[in-house]
């Protein structure tokens, strides 16, 4: 029998069970996204970012990528229902602990990937000193980053108080434990975080912030110091300056990388039989240098010569504090530009120039993000985006291209080798033949770029400078490595020429240029070049700037007065084995670690600095290296850290 004013067999009792019995699955179903909201809002962004990628994964990297997915959505499952407890010491400390890894994880990916198409990761900021700037993934503080901090923040507010809502933990402080000991678990993961990249975002960061952190508690408990790398610059203001160049004319500077002087023809030679057979014969009116070397042989410190023009021996506050060519440009109404296939997470290298007043900008990662770490994309592809872009350059410009592919572990094609026999592991003439076919394959590369140039609008008035940051050695000296490891000179002797159009240089500064052909030149006197080639080298404004530059324009008849410095560690780069030198050409005196006193060289008579002359026949330049060192050559390393002239100040 049917109970009396219960409509249609159903009474006010089993409705409102029912509808209870709904609630609580709508909150246990509303608890359970609100639990997933952090995963699904990071993984979200990555299915949107890289969806192509991540779609080409293999069954390996799919399923590390899953596990990855699964297990960091398991960590803010735990952090989510410990800031939801209904104990308020408990709840504070959960939300405290959600929102401060929460939102640097979500943000700094979402901007590291926007700027780079890759992802901060261990490799990213291993070197980076200052630990409140590696939570914030070394990223500059531009409007696009601090709107995704902005939007992480209010997506982890919204989570919280949705959290509060919904979500009712039974043991909310035994929850606390599992972040901790996720964030324990990710310092020692095998996570996917360079080149594929087939770990969560946050997990990638969780790990290398860990590791980070883990790395510098274990140095300072050791008292061991954090070997020098460049870090975040902070460049005095480069007042406004009228540039008068000799000439209308913008200016483009193609960098290679690890390129020998030897293995190449600086000067046109129709017989060349080096490795830029193809700029050879497309640059035949080319003014060449025939003795310039880098001040070097690491490519952190020669950028550094190179663009900001300063000695490398000078302090860190000046190497991190000086403006670079293209900020002076930018200041004399120039458009910058620079691309580049080496990899942003590579060291703390993207620092020098992730500030810098560009319309163009260019990474490894945004070529091939998954392109290997030190020899980078393929130079050709480099050029393809240089050419793509050309075009939308405004004139007058100054713009950077600096290749990559020469770098060990070299990329080589065995179908453009033409220099046999070649084989890598081979000592000897195969050894060097793999080099030049390797220097080869990126010189048709830079020959597509000026080919495009030359035949553009604007390359009928732009002047092309052309040097590498390095040499390379090949086994002379038994260097332990390729380069960075001496300032031999088979690691310090690089290519170099300018070529320009007709009426791009005035008679006086092309005239100059070629009195330098035989003339010892340096890496320092690249950066008062292209001062000089801008029209701003003589600008009142930059004057204070000009005094600290130890170099002197190449459109300039002086030399500049020397000696000049050589060195492979600085405030922007520490080589585990100190070598550095002085030279005034042809006397050249060079020392390393284990030495105790200095070698010396007469490069016109032992170009391959076979014969040690002793001291006594450097005196001047010994005497002169122990007043800019202050040290005793197996001292220098301790000294750089502790003298006023190489020190922090």
């Amino acid at each position: 029998m049917k109970r009396a004013g219960c409509a249609g067999g159903s009474c006010p009792r089993t409705s409102g069970r029912t509808s209870r019995a709904r609630l609580r699955a709508a909150r246990r179903c509303g608890a359970a996204f609100t639990l997933l909201s952090p995963t699904l809002w990071i993984t979200g962004g990555d299915l949107l970012r890289r969806p192509a990628r991540i779609a080409a994964f293999d069954r390996l990297h799919a399923l590390g990528y899953l596990a990855s997915v699964a297990g960091v959505a398991i960590f803010w499952a735990a952090l989510v229902l410990a800031a939801s407890s209904r104990r308020p010491r408990t709840r504070r400390i959960g939300a405290a602990m959600f929102l401060a890894i929460f939102v640097p994880a979500a943000a700094v990916q979402a901007a590291m990937f926007a700027l780079y198409h890759a992802y901060f990761c261990l490799d990213a900021g291993v070197y980076v000193d200052s630990l409140p700037w590696i939570l914030l993934g070394t990223l500059p503080l531009r409007p696009m980053v601090v709107a995704q901090l902005a939007a992480a923040l209010a997506a982890g507010v919204a989570i919280l108080a949705l959290a509060r809502k919904l979500v009712r933990p039974r043991r909310p402080r035994a929850l606390l434990l599992l972040p901790v000991a996720g964030l324990c678990l990710a310092w020692r993961l095998p996570v996917s975080y360079l080149g594929v990249q087939s770990s969560s975002p946050d997990l990638i960061y969780l790990h290398g912030v860990s590791r980070i952190v883990g790395d510098k508690l274990a140095r300072a408990w050791r008292h061991q110091a954090q070997q020098v790398r460049l870090q975040r610059r902070s460049p005095e203001r480069v007042p406004d300056l009228l540039a008068a160049p000799a000439r209308p004319r913008n200016v483009l500077f193609i960098l290679q990388e690890s390129l020998r002087a030897d293995a190449t023809c600086s000067a046109y030679d129709p017989a060349c039989a080096e490795s830029n057979l193809e700029t050879n014969e497309l640059l035949p009116g080319r003014l060449p240098l025939l003795r310039m070397r880098s001040n070097t042989s690491s490519t952190f410190i020669a950028v550094s010569s190179i663009f900001a023009g300063l000695d490398p021996t000078e302090s860190e506050a000046r190497l991190h504090g000086a403006p670079l060519l293209w900020e002076y440009a930018h200041a004399a109404g120039y458009d910058a530009a620079f691309w580049t296939n080496q990899h942003p997470m590579f060291a703390t290298y993207r620092l020098f120039f992730q500030d810098l007043p560009l319309s163009h900008a260019c990474w490894s990662t945004d070529i091939d993000p998954a392109a290997d770490v030190l020899a980078g994309p393929s130079d050709a592809r480099l050029s393809e985006r240089v050419v793509h872009d050309w075009g939308e350059l405004r004139e007058p410009f100054f713009a950077v291209v600096q290749y990559s592919n020469i770098h060990f572990p070299r990329i080589f094609d065995a179908e453009r080798a033409p220099f046999q026999p070649s084989d890598p592991f081979e000592r000897d003439e195969p050894w060097r033949n793999h080099y030049k076919n390797v220097a080869y394959l990126s010189d048709l590369a830079v020959a597509r770029l000026v080919e495009h140039v030359r035949g553009s609008a604007a390359g009928a008035r732009t002047v092309i400078v052309f040097s590498s940051d390095h040499g390379e050695a090949l086994g002379e000296h038994d260097n332990e490595n390729f380069h960075a490891s001496s300032v031999h000179d088979e690691e310090l002797r690089v290519p170099a020429w300018i070529d320009a159009p007709p009426g791009a240089l005035s008679p006086e500064e092309r005239g100059a240029i070629l009195g330098k052909r035989d003339a010892p030149v340096f890496q320092l006197d690249l950066g008062p070049t292209f001062l000089d080639l801008l029209g701003v080298w003589d600008a009142p404004a930059l004057a204070p700037f000009r005094a600290r530059m130890p170099g002197r324009p190449l459109t300039r008849p002086e030399l500049a007065p020397g000696p000049s410095t050589l060195t492979n560690v600085s405030w922007v780069w520490e080589y585990w084995k100190p070598n550095w030198g002085l030279m005034r050409y042809p006397m050249k005196i060079l020392a390393g670690p284990s030495d105790h006193a200095y070698a010396c060289f007469d490069l016109a008579t032992d170009p391959f600095e076979d014969r040690d002359l002793g001291e006594a026949a450097c005196a001047p330049l010994v005497a002169r290296a122990r007043e800019i060192y202050h040290v005793l050559p197996e001292d220098l390393q301790g000294h750089l850290r502790s003298e006023p002239r190489w020190g922090r100040r």
